[in-house]
C-alpha cells in the first residue's frame, strides 16, 4: 500500500518467515504459517483433528484443509482452536516483519 509524502513515496511490504512448505515466491501464505503452527500445538498435545475439527465448529476435512494452507483461517476460527488447544492465539499467528522501502514519486 504506498503512501504518498511530498516527493517520496514510502510502499510497506511484508517479510513472512521461510520453511519448508513455500509458495512459488519462496515464503509460506499467513494460511500456512498458522496451519504449520496448529499442526505443531496439536502434535504437541497429541490431539487429533478428528477429535479437535469437531470442538472448534469443523469437519474433519475443512480443518485438514485449513492445516495446509489450502483454505483461509479466519480470525475467529483462530480464536476457536487456540481455546481448544488452551494456548494464547498469538503463538498460532506469525511473525510479521514490516519493511518501509522509499522509492521516488
Amino acid at each position: 500500500m504506498p503512501v504518498t509524502l511530498g516527493q517520496s513515496r514510502m510502499t510497506l511490504r511484508h517479510d513472512y518467515c521461510n520453511s519448508a512448505n513455500m509458495h512459488h515466491n519462496g515464503r509460506m501464505s499467513i494460511d500456512e504459517q498458522v496451519g504449520e503452527r496448529v499442526h505443531a500445538a496439536m502434535w504437541r498435545q497429541r490431539r487429533q483433528q478428528i477429535e479437535v475439527a469437531p470442538a472448534v465448529g469443523m469437519n474433519q476435512s475443512t480443518l485438514s484443509r485449513k492445516i495446509r494452507g489450502q483454505r483461509p483461517w479466519s480470525v475467529e476460527e483462530i480464536y476457536r482452536i487456540a481455546d481448544e488447544l488452551g494456548i494464547d492465539p498469538r503463538e498460532l499467528l506469525p511473525e510479521i516483519r514490516l519493511r518501509w522501502i522509499w522509492t521516488a514519486a
